[in-house]
């Protein structure tokens, strides 16, 4: 670095942990030359907050100051064992202050413990953004297979069903099957000179007498019905 040059400092890795899971998960489907605000709209990625997942690579090490991908990132691009022990030391190498300096003791360490060397050491301001930062170190730790202590895999650690997207929930054929029963247009017995009856939301039924507006309605009800998936019925 030339004199008088200021290095740039990043702060760890912090935010949503399905970032850094998409992320990794990319890596295993793609080479990566470049990460940029541009490539993680494009992938769908820490959408809105680029900028906090690039500058955590950096911190990593896996980018340079321009979002170059540098050889750790392409050392991910591996499955298995080779990549927990490739991740492994981009984890050592990014956090060497917490192995080198600190020297904590991960496999006997307490959650409180990790936290409070996140805020000090690591300068994170708040409790909880020193969590967040806690809790992003112990995700890349378990995918990396670095012991961890339970009581920090317990409370700060993200299990497979925690990452997971919640699945929506499995329809009941026979719910739809009613729903669809009775969204259908019902049959009423019309009155003299009535050409159609209609519910609507918050007004109540209404009468159809006029045949222009009938056809217009009639016309409306079979794209709704069709959209929605509804036997069409005759309307009056």
């Amino acid at each position: 670095m030339a004199e008088g040059e200021s290095e740039v400092v990043f702060l760890p890795p912090q935010g949503i942990i399905k970032w850094y899971d998409d992320f990794l998960k990319l890596l295993e489907t793609r080479k990566v030359t470049k990460v940029d605000k541009e490539f993680l709209q494009n992938q769908n990625i820490a959408s809105g907050n680029e900028y906090t997942l690039i500058a955590a690579l950096k911190f990593l090490g896996l980018v340079d100051k321009d979002g170059n991908a540098k050889e750790a990132l392409d050392s991910l691009s591996v499955v298995g064992d080779k990549r927990k022990e490739n991740l492994s030391k981009v984890v050592r190498s990014g956090y060497s202050h917490l192995f080198e300096d600190v020297k904590l003791d991960l496999e006997h360490t307490d959650p409180d413990t990790l936290v409070n060397c996140f805020k000090s050491d690591y300068k994170m301001g708040s409790p909880t953004t020193a969590g967040r930062a806690a809790r992003v170190f112990v995700f890349l730790a378990q995918k990396a297979d670095i012991p961890l202590s339970q009581k920090i895999v317990d409370e700060l650690g993200v299990s497979e069903d925690k990452k997971r997207v919640a699945k929506k929930p499995k329809t009941d054929k026979t719910k739809v099957d009613k729903t669809k029963q009775e969204s259908k247009i019902e049959q009423v017995k019309l009155s003299e000179g009535v050409l159609a009856h209609f519910m609507l939301k918050d007004v109540g039924y209404v009468d159809v007498k006029d045949k222009d507006t009938f056809e217009l309605a009639k016309g409306y009800m079979k794209l709704l019905s069709k959209k929605l998936g509804i036997e069409e019925e005759k309307i009056g």
